[in-house]
């Protein structure tokens, strides 16, 4: 019993440690261990030249050390304070600029694993909070005023000590709508079913889309800049089509692996793609219901809609090179 207790112990304690690295590839899986600072905001302000430069963004750090004594009660002495990481983090956004997040989460990163050697893992997750230059009533662009915009750019960096960072770039809140070309036909119909077939419906969603790029090492801050635009551009030409013609959205799972397709087709950088396209449902409103007021009927040309909340379908997928055809 005492040798089985033995052996029970070193296959647990391995198991345990394995298990404590937390990753498979880039996903979570098994039990693991990281802690760290959300909601760390900065807005970094250059005012050098005559017209000022502003950046917004949000941090999420998580690290991971090579024990978990803080866990078992055992010493609290390799715990970097997140007061401490909330601090590395405005000091390397005076020293480096926060212009592009894939780039500022990669010195993070590589900050925590250089300057701590008990942190074996540390991940960085970036939403830029997007501003446009003001423009006066002539046109003109002003010098230091600003308007916030819809869409956030975001970014997320993997990496573990003496391996490349993984790096993901992304959207989010990416609000599109479009009020024709879209039909929902021909779905499974059964005795639960009361959705009706629709020809012609107004389309609409927010979506939330990341880009993994193959592990090549700390790119030009101008290519994740590219890979951005290229991508926001590949999910509105797909779901949009061209300015005239439009594009038909039959099934909106096809629609939205066009667009996953796009953006690798346009980015040879760019290893997978996901995606999630939640169905922002605007309601005919039933005008039947008023049968005594004049001039409800007399075009089909005006029409009112309500906004749905809750609940509303959504399309989660991820299109990887490979399975690019």
């Amino acid at each position: 019993m005492i040798l089985f207790g033995f052996l029970f112990s070193i296959f647990f304690t391995q198991m345990v440690g394995t298990q404590a690295l937390g990753v498979h590839g880039d996903e979570e899986y098994g039990s693991f261990r990281e802690y760290g600072k959300n909601g760390v905001k900065v807005l970094y302000l250059n005012d050098q030249n005559k017209y000022h430069q502003v950046s917004e963004i949000t941090v999420k750090t998580r690290i991971m050390l090579n024990n978990d004594d803080e866990y078992r009660d055992i010493s609290n002495a390799g715990v970097i304070a997140t007061d401490t990481q909330k601090n590395i983090i405005y000091i390397l956004a005076k020293k480096h600029g926060i212009a592009e997040p894939e780039i500022f989460g990669q010195i993070l990163a590589n900050f925590f694993l250089d300057e701590y050697p008990h942190v074996i893992r540390a991940k960085i997750e970036i939403v830029v909070t997007p501003w446009a230059r003001n423009l006066d009533g002539f046109g003109h662009p002003h010098t230091h005023a600003f308007v916030a915009q819809g869409a956030e750019r975001t970014a997320k960096i993997l990496q573990h000590k003496g391996q490349p960072a993984q790096v993901s770039g992304g959207v989010t809140s990416l609000r599109i709508l479009k009020t024709k070309m879209s039909s929902h036909n021909d779905f499974w119909k059964d005795i639960y079913t009361t959705l009706p077939d629709d020809d012609d419906r107004l389309l609409s969603t927010v979506v939330t889309a990341s880009w993994k790029l193959y592990n090549t090492g700390m790119e030009h801050g101008a290519v994740y800049n590219a890979i951005y635009n290229s991508a926001i551009r590949g999910i509105m030409d797909e779901f949009f089509g061209p300015a005239e013609e439009g594009r038909q959205s039959t099934i909106i799972q096809e629609t939205n692996r066009r667009a996953e397709a796009n953006i690798l087709r346009n980015n040879p950088l760019v290893e997978s793609v996901e995606m999630e396209f939640p169905n922002k449902h605007y309601f005919d409103v039933d005008f039947s219901k008023f049968p005594e007021v004049q001039g409800l009927n007399e075009t089909d040309h005006h029409r009112v809609y309500i906004a749905g909340v809750v609940p509303y379908g959504v399309i989660h997928t991820t299109l990887h090179r490979n399975d690019l055809f």
